[in-house]
């Protein structure tokens, strides 16, 4: 399934594609914690920048990434 037609999708429902974007943003978060496994240090330091920019890619593609 293309791109397109995911970022139609989500538009022709509305509030439910914030819903999907914020659930996206959890499991990224989620994904990304437990492949670094840490929570303190200059690890932690390379996990947030890394969650902030997948949900940046979250954001400027509106839900899809």
């Amino acid at each position: 399934m293309g791109g397109g037609l995911k970022r139609r999708i989500s538009m022709d429902m509305g509030g439910d594609a914030e819903r999907m974007a914020d659930c996206k943003r959890e499991r990224i978060e989620r994904e990304i914690r437990e492949k670094f496994q840490t929570n303190h240090g200059e690890e932690k330091k390379m996990v947030q920048k890394t969650i902030e920019e997948r949900l940046d890619d979250v954001d400027n593609s509106k839900g899809e990434i």
